[in-house]
Protein backbone atom coordinates (compact mmCIF):
# COMPACT_ATOMS: atom_id res chain seq x y z
CA UNK A 1 0.00 0.00 0.00
CA UNK A 2 2.92 2.31 0.69
CA UNK A 3 3.88 1.96 -3.12
CA UNK A 4 0.45 3.16 -4.09
CA UNK A 5 0.91 6.62 -1.92
CA UNK A 6 2.13 8.04 -5.08
CA UNK A 7 -1.09 7.01 -7.56
CA UNK A 8 -3.69 8.34 -5.12
CA UNK A 9 -1.94 11.62 -4.61
CA UNK A 10 -1.08 12.24 -8.85
CA UNK A 11 -4.35 10.66 -10.27
CA UNK A 12 -6.49 13.51 -8.24
CA UNK A 13 -4.01 16.43 -8.85
CA UNK A 14 -4.61 15.56 -12.78
CA UNK A 15 -8.41 14.97 -12.46
CA UNK A 16 -10.09 17.71 -10.58
CA UNK A 17 -8.27 20.71 -11.80
CA UNK A 18 -9.89 19.72 -15.35
CA UNK A 19 -13.37 19.31 -13.23
CA UNK A 20 -13.57 22.80 -11.32
CA UNK A 21 -10.03 24.19 -12.00
CA UNK A 22 -7.73 26.34 -9.58
CA UNK A 23 -9.56 25.83 -6.38
CA UNK A 24 -8.32 22.50 -6.56
CA UNK A 25 -4.54 23.86 -5.21
CA UNK A 26 -6.70 25.27 -1.67
CA UNK A 27 -7.11 21.90 -0.89
CA UNK A 28 -3.83 20.87 -1.98
CA UNK A 29 -2.54 22.76 0.18
CA UNK A 30 -4.33 22.27 2.84
CA UNK A 31 -3.76 18.27 2.55
CA UNK A 32 0.15 18.89 1.64
CA UNK A 33 0.09 21.08 4.86
CA UNK A 34 -1.63 18.80 6.99
CA UNK A 35 0.75 16.17 5.84
CA UNK A 36 4.05 18.06 6.69
CA UNK A 37 2.69 18.69 10.35
CA UNK A 38 1.81 15.42 10.19
CA UNK A 39 5.45 14.38 10.00
CA UNK A 40 7.01 16.96 12.49
CA UNK A 41 4.54 15.26 14.52
CA UNK A 42 5.84 11.95 13.75
CA UNK A 43 9.16 12.62 15.14
CA UNK A 44 7.85 13.71 18.22
CA UNK A 45 6.35 10.33 18.51
CA UNK A 46 9.68 8.64 17.81
CA UNK A 47 11.38 10.85 20.69
CA UNK A 48 8.96 10.39 23.22
CA UNK A 49 8.71 6.55 22.04
CA UNK A 50 12.46 5.98 22.32
CA UNK A 51 12.14 7.91 25.97
CA UNK A 52 9.54 5.69 26.93
CA UNK A 53 11.49 2.48 26.01
CA UNK A 54 14.70 3.99 27.90
CA UNK A 55 12.55 4.12 31.05
CA UNK A 56 11.36 0.73 30.74
CA UNK A 57 14.46 -0.45 30.33
CA UNK A 58 15.71 1.74 33.78
CA UNK A 59 12.30 -0.21 35.20
CA UNK A 60 13.18 -3.61 34.55
CA UNK A 61 16.87 -3.38 35.11
CA UNK A 62 16.06 -1.92 38.58
CA UNK A 63 13.57 -5.00 38.97
CA UNK A 64 16.25 -7.84 37.97
CA UNK A 65 18.59 -6.40 40.23
CA UNK A 66 15.85 -6.24 43.12
CA UNK A 67 15.02 -9.76 42.40
CA UNK A 68 18.27 -10.93 41.91
CA UNK A 69 19.24 -9.87 45.29
CA UNK A 70 15.69 -10.73 47.10
CA UNK A 71 17.36 -12.02 50.16
CA UNK A 72 19.43 -9.43 50.95
CA UNK A 73 16.23 -7.13 50.22
CA UNK A 74 14.24 -9.56 52.65
CA UNK A 75 16.82 -9.99 55.28
CA UNK A 76 17.13 -6.25 55.61
CA UNK A 77 13.60 -5.39 54.94
CA UNK A 78 13.87 -2.69 52.52
CA UNK A 79 10.68 -4.24 50.81
CA UNK A 80 9.86 -0.34 50.90
CA UNK A 81 12.80 1.58 49.91
CA UNK A 82 12.90 -0.86 46.36
CA UNK A 83 9.09 -0.34 45.84
CA UNK A 84 9.70 3.82 46.08
CA UNK A 85 12.74 3.63 43.51
CA UNK A 86 10.61 1.26 41.34
CA UNK A 87 7.60 3.02 41.82
CA UNK A 88 9.68 6.39 40.51
CA UNK A 89 11.05 4.62 37.79
CA UNK A 90 7.53 3.55 36.84
CA UNK A 91 6.25 7.28 37.01
CA UNK A 92 8.83 8.84 34.91
CA UNK A 93 7.68 5.89 32.12
CA UNK A 94 4.24 6.58 32.86
CA UNK A 95 4.68 10.23 31.50
CA UNK A 96 6.49 9.84 28.39
CA UNK A 97 3.49 7.34 27.68
CA UNK A 98 1.24 9.95 27.65
CA UNK A 99 3.08 12.48 25.91
CA UNK A 100 3.36 9.43 23.63
CA UNK A 101 -0.26 9.01 23.27
CA UNK A 102 -0.93 12.94 23.55
CA UNK A 103 1.39 12.85 20.43
CA UNK A 104 -0.07 10.11 18.02
CA UNK A 105 -3.47 11.30 19.12
CA UNK A 106 -2.70 14.79 18.01
CA UNK A 107 -1.45 13.43 14.71
CA UNK A 108 -4.31 11.31 14.21
CA UNK A 109 -6.93 13.92 14.68
CA UNK A 110 -5.18 15.61 12.03
CA UNK A 111 -4.50 12.91 9.47
CA UNK A 112 -8.21 12.04 9.57
CA UNK A 113 -10.19 16.21 10.65
CA UNK A 114 -8.16 18.24 8.17
CA UNK A 115 -8.95 16.23 4.60
CA UNK A 116 -12.66 16.95 5.15
CA UNK A 117 -11.74 21.07 6.18
CA UNK A 118 -9.76 21.12 2.56
CA UNK A 119 -12.19 19.47 0.68
CA UNK A 120 -15.23 21.56 1.84
CA UNK A 121 -12.75 24.93 1.37
CA UNK A 122 -12.54 23.80 -2.25
CA UNK A 123 -15.65 23.94 -2.75
CA UNK A 124 -16.42 27.29 -1.20
CA UNK A 125 -13.48 28.96 -3.18
CA UNK A 126 -15.32 27.34 -5.99
CA UNK A 127 -18.73 28.46 -5.59
CA UNK A 128 -17.31 31.85 -4.43
CA UNK A 129 -15.20 32.50 -7.75
CA UNK A 130 -18.96 31.46 -9.75
CA UNK A 131 -18.50 27.95 -10.32
CA UNK A 132 -21.81 25.81 -9.70
CA UNK A 133 -21.90 22.60 -7.82
CA UNK A 134 -23.38 20.13 -10.30
CA UNK A 135 -23.84 16.64 -8.35
CA UNK A 136 -22.61 14.89 -10.75
CA UNK A 137 -18.82 16.67 -10.34
CA UNK A 138 -19.01 17.20 -7.06
CA UNK A 139 -19.65 13.71 -5.98
CA UNK A 140 -16.76 12.62 -7.84
CA UNK A 141 -14.40 15.52 -6.45
CA UNK A 142 -15.40 14.16 -3.15
CA UNK A 143 -14.20 10.92 -4.02
CA UNK A 144 -10.85 11.89 -5.36
CA UNK A 145 -10.30 13.93 -2.64
CA UNK A 146 -10.43 10.88 -0.41
CA UNK A 147 -7.96 8.91 -2.47
CA UNK A 148 -6.19 12.02 -2.05
CA UNK A 149 -6.58 12.09 1.96
CA UNK A 150 -5.54 8.23 1.88
CA UNK A 151 -2.16 9.18 0.01
CA UNK A 152 -1.71 12.28 2.61
CA UNK A 153 -2.14 10.08 4.94
CA UNK A 154 -0.20 7.04 4.21
CA UNK A 155 3.19 9.11 3.92
CA UNK A 156 3.73 10.50 7.14
CA UNK A 157 2.38 6.77 8.61
CA UNK A 158 4.69 5.17 6.45
CA UNK A 159 7.59 7.24 7.60
CA UNK A 160 6.11 6.62 11.15
CA UNK A 161 6.72 2.98 10.86
CA UNK A 162 10.04 3.61 9.08
CA UNK A 163 10.48 5.57 12.45
CA UNK A 164 9.69 3.35 14.94
CA UNK A 165 10.86 0.38 13.04
CA UNK A 166 14.91 2.18 13.09
CA UNK A 167 14.30 2.61 17.20
CA UNK A 168 13.58 -0.88 17.67
CA UNK A 169 16.45 -2.41 15.58
CA UNK A 170 18.49 0.27 17.83
CA UNK A 171 17.84 -1.14 21.29
CA UNK A 172 17.83 -5.07 19.70
CA UNK A 173 21.53 -3.86 18.49
CA UNK A 174 22.13 -2.31 22.00
CA UNK A 175 21.29 -5.71 23.74
CA UNK A 176 23.20 -7.85 21.30
CA UNK A 177 26.32 -5.81 21.32
CA UNK A 178 26.69 -6.25 25.45
CA UNK A 179 29.48 -8.03 27.17
CA UNK A 180 28.43 -11.06 28.13
CA UNK A 181 29.42 -10.57 31.89
CA UNK A 182 27.34 -13.91 33.43
CA UNK A 183 29.95 -15.33 36.03
CA UNK A 184 28.70 -19.23 36.18
CA UNK A 185 28.43 -20.12 39.96
CA UNK A 186 31.99 -21.52 41.06
CA UNK A 187 31.77 -25.42 42.57
CA UNK A 188 34.53 -25.08 44.97
CA UNK A 189 32.89 -20.90 46.31
CA UNK A 190 30.39 -20.74 49.40
CA UNK A 191 27.10 -22.76 48.71
CA UNK A 192 24.56 -21.35 47.00
CA UNK A 193 21.68 -19.25 48.49
CA UNK A 194 24.65 -18.08 51.25
CA UNK A 195 25.11 -14.31 51.21
CA UNK A 196 28.26 -12.97 51.40
CA UNK A 197 29.39 -9.17 52.56
CA UNK A 198 33.03 -7.75 52.92
CA UNK A 199 33.16 -4.13 54.33
CA UNK A 200 29.56 -3.46 53.99
CA UNK A 201 27.28 -0.32 54.48
CA UNK A 202 23.84 -1.17 55.18
CA UNK A 203 22.88 2.58 55.13
CA UNK A 204 21.03 4.23 52.50
CA UNK A 205 21.58 7.87 50.97
CA UNK A 206 19.52 10.52 52.13
CA UNK A 207 20.28 12.69 49.37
Amino acid sequence: IFASAPVYILVPTIVIPIVIGWPYLVGFVVFAGTSAVCDRIAEKVRKTQMAKLQAADARNLRLNESFQGIRTVKLNAWESVVEGRVAADRATELGHLAKFHLWQSGQQSLGFGMPTVGTVVTFMVHVARGGQLDPAEVFMCVGLFEFLSVGTNILPHMLNTIRQLRVNVQRMQLLLIKDDDFEPHASDAVPAGTVKCENADFRWSTA
